[in-house]
């Protein structure tokens, strides 16, 4: 935890939220010192990213593995689940070959 100077190396924070609304969020902020010792942290960029194909569609990949996902659609008449697809859209391996696609499937009761 403490470096052979006495400067901190490493640490763990925990938070105790009392109140979060569904989908809320909270954002925290922390500050170091005006010590030479307190150097800014240095984060390597996310390998994440998030692209809209299309209004109907959107594709996350961390570089290794891609999904295409369901974006958003709005439909002037009601559809038949079975006519709109399923949320996931496919997915690539490491391979860069396409696979899957999703459906939906609903019984009737």
């Amino acid at each position: 935890m403490y470096e052979r100077d006495s400067s901190l190396h490493s640490a763990t924070i925990w938070f105790w939220v009392d109140k979060l609304p569904a989908l809320g969020q909270h954002a925290y902020t922390l500050y170091g010192s005006a010590s030479p010792k307190c150097r800014a942290a240095r984060f390597p960029a996310s390998p994440i990213t998030w692209t809209s194909l299309d209004g109907e569609t959107v594709e996350v990949s961390n570089g290794l593995f891609s999904l295409r996902l369901a974006g958003t659609a709005e439909f002037a008449e009601p559809k038949k689940a079975t006519e709109v697809g399923g949320p996931l859209r496919g997915f690539k391996g490491v391979d860069g070959i396409w696979r899957g696609q999703g459906s939906c499937r609903l019984s009737r009761r």
